[in-house]
């Protein structure tokens, strides 16, 4: 993990929520397009929202570390307000916090930089679940938190595995299983074993039904197949969920600003134009579409 782990999760922590109050978009994907745009138009910054997203979802969603070039730390920087981003890091220092732990009146402290300031006291009745737990503080935790509040418990009592043990061997059934002696021509008599009941389950037999992981352009919607079959005049790709909400608009005569802006997009070849439900690409020549316009609206919708 670099030096300036928190310090790069931090920035673009800040981009995305000035990003998100900056736009009527609400979802993840709109929102970082619309980054885009304004990082290029008023900055003059050329960062996809691709890399952006991938940025987030590594350094703050999975509180990993992720290698970004200087300058861009710079540009997202400025983006905020800040000279650069050594004057980003200057005014926003991460401050050490602390994790106390109380066993049974007994407190331990441990300093963190990646821990919010948390308060855990443990008791010989444990007053919530470890998974229910860590479900709520994974995101605040991270993996090495998880590991050292488990660490804790498990020293507490083992997860009191002898008292369980103990129970456990009370409950369940008994099965006969006979030995047979082979060195012996008698039989020899039965010995009991107890056999836990999940030993005799019998496992479900799992779900091995093919599955349509691919997808092929049929000239308006891209329809599932299986891998590895062949479409004639057609491109088999793997499937793609975002993909499948590109379709071909058949009737563009119905197409108004209204119901078009920022829900249409186009591509104009050889003069001819074609409108589709969603971004992307144009399934058969590759071509980039674009945002539908007025003038292109007005000029070839109603034709």
């Amino acid at each position: 993990m670099s030096e300036f782990f928190l310090q790069k999760r931090e920035l673009v922590f800040q981009v995305y929520e000035k990003a998100k109050k900056s736009t009527t978009e609400s979802s993840f994907s709109g929102i970082s397009k619309n980054l885009e745009l304004v990082l290029l138009e008023d900055f003059g910054i050329p960062l996809s929202y691709k890399t952006f997203e991938t940025y987030y979802k590594i350094l703050v969603e999975n509180n990993e570390d992720y290698k970004i070039k200087t300058t861009i730390l710079n540009d997202l920087s400025t983006y905020l307000g800040y000279a650069d981003f050594k004057d980003f890091t200057g005014q926003n220092p991460i401050k050490n916090s602390k994790i106390k732990i109380s066993i049974d009146g007994k407190e331990s402290v441990k300093e963190t930089k990646s821990f919010s300031d948390i308060i855990i006291n443990i008791t010989n009745s444990p007053v919530f679940t470890l998974p229910e737990f860590i479900t709520k503080h994974s995101n605040s935790f991270g993996l090495i938190g998880i590991f050292l509040v488990s660490g804790f418990i498990l020293k507490k009592g083992d997860f009191f595995s002898g008292e369980k043990e103990e129970k456990r061997i009370q409950e369940i059934d008994s099965v006969i299983v006979q030995k047979n002696n082979l060195s012996k021509l008698e039989p020899t008599p039965a010995q009991f074993v107890n056999v836990p009941k999940q030993i005799l389950a019998i496992p479900e037999e799992k779900n091995l039904e093919r599955k349509k992981e691919c997808m092929y352009w049929n000239g308006e919607i891209y329809v599932e197949v299986f891998c590895g079959e062949k479409i004639e005049g057609a491109e088999v790709l793997g499937l793609n969920e975002e993909a499948k909400l590109l379709r071909k608009i058949t009737r563009p005569d119905t197409l108004t600003e209204e119901n078009s802006q920022g829900k249409v997009w186009y591509d104009k070849s050889n003069n001819h134009v074609e409108f589709f439900t969603h971004y992307g690409k144009h399934p058969e020549n590759g071509k980039t579409l674009k945002e539908v316009t007025s003038h292109i609206l007005e000029k070839y919708a109603k034709k």
